[in-house]
């Protein structure tokens, strides 16, 4: 019964993985077609197709506007999006908390600080936000220091409050679960 029931979710999660990469090549040819100066989806083929030797009926300012305009842009929110995504589970999965962020954290703090300082001293944008990357990796580390000691006891009456050195254990009895006081 148990294996029916992972069999089935990991198909829903299959297909919904499916799903969501559809939608998201959609959204994708989509956004070529949407912008100030607007490409039809003609355009849009032969302007992708002229880097590859097309030499059909083409404006040069919609070759433009695809390879320096749109293209980049639709690349990099792709790309940004992904990086925040991933940098979200790994918050959670990493405290196991789902409402986790780095505001919370102080993380963003810690970057703002960081480019605050740069601009203060008249840095370049390249160095603002070298310095902010610097402060939030400092601020990473430093949280990740502090973090409790995990300690797996069978039951959960053996795990309860249990401190050591001012230190609250977060306790993992046999199953899995967190018990006692986090």
């Amino acid at each position: 019964m148990k294996k029916n029931a992972a069999a089935a979710r990991q198909r829903r999660y299959v297909l919904l993985l499916a799903v969501m990469l559809v939608l998201l090549f959609i959204i994708i040819v989509l956004s070529f077609w949407v912008g100030y100066y607007p490409l039809t989806p003609v355009q849009v083929l032969n302007a992708f197709l002229s880097k590859f030797g097309f030499k059909g009926d083409i404006l040069p300012q919609a070759v433009t506007i695809f390879w320096n305009i749109r293209l980049p842009r639709i690349l990099s929110a792709l790309f940004i999006g992904a990086s925040l995504s991933v940098a979200g589970a790994t918050y959670q999965g990493m405290f196991r908390n789902p409402l986790v962020s780095p505001d919370i954290l102080g993380v963003s703090s810690g970057a703002s600080l960081g480019a605050a300082f740069a601009i203060l001293n008249g840095a370049s944008n390249w160095m603002i936000q070298l310095s902010a990357f610097c402060r939030w990796c400092g601020r990473s580390s430093r949280i990740l220091s502090y973090q409790p000691k995990i300690r797996t006891f069978p039951d959960s009456q053996s795990c309860s409050d249990r401190n050591y050195d001012h230190v609250t254990l977060q306790c993992r009895c046999h199953n899995d679960q967190i018990c006692g006081r986090p």
